[in-house]
């Protein structure tokens, strides 16, 4: 009747609204996502860029000190206090250690580094991750609506009871379509 394909026209716009709003909602839900990752990542690159500044400013204030350690060698060796080869095993030793020194303030600065490579990586991978699942949820919501919508006017149309009809004229006993989705 008229009013039975009013109702199935209205039912199936109403589904397609929920969809299109439970769709909607899954979209927001991952650019809000999106952008927070993003954020992250950016907010480990920020703090990359000022740890390598510290860094090298570490390193720069620790050869001006080695260079005053000299400095203050040479200056006390100048009085006779200490021979040329005495002076050079104690420059040798200010340098040796002023060179460790650098070589540790390289060494954390790159394992800081890399450590935030692999949290920007990290993070990356799971918005990339959820993305897959929101499209795929998506792509589930918008097939089940179709397959709905195409239920719903199948049965609305009389389809059904076609296919009965059809069933009973070509088979020998009388097959349902209520036995084809169960």
């Amino acid at each position: 009747t008229v009013g039975s394909m009013v109702m199935m026209v209205a039912s199936i716009a109403m589904s397609a609204m929920e969809t299109s709003a439970k769709n909607s909602a899954l979209k927001r839900k991952q650019a809000e996502s999106n952008k927070q990752a993003a954020a992250q990542v950016e907010e480990l690159k920020r703090i990359t860029g000022r740890e390598d500044t510290i860094s090298q400013e570490k390193k720069s204030d620790r050869a001006k000190e080695m260079d005053i350690s000299l400095g203050v060698l040479m200056a006390a060796s100048a009085d006779g206090g200490r021979t040329e080869v005495g002076l050079g095993r104690l420059a040798g030793a200010v340098a040796g250690t002023s060179g460790l020194d650098i070589g540790r303030i390289e060494s954390n600065r790159q394992e800081q580094k890399s450590q935030r490579r692999s949290q920007s990586v990290s993070m990356i991978e799971e918005n990339f991750a959820q993305q897959q699942s929101t499209n795929e949820q998506i792509s589930n919501n918008t097939m089940s609506f179709f397959g709905n919508a195409v239920g719903s006017a199948f049965t609305g149309f009389g389809g059904e009871a076609k296919l009965d009809s059809m069933f009973a004229k070509s088979a020998p006993t009388k097959l349902s379509t209520a036995n084809l989705w169960t």
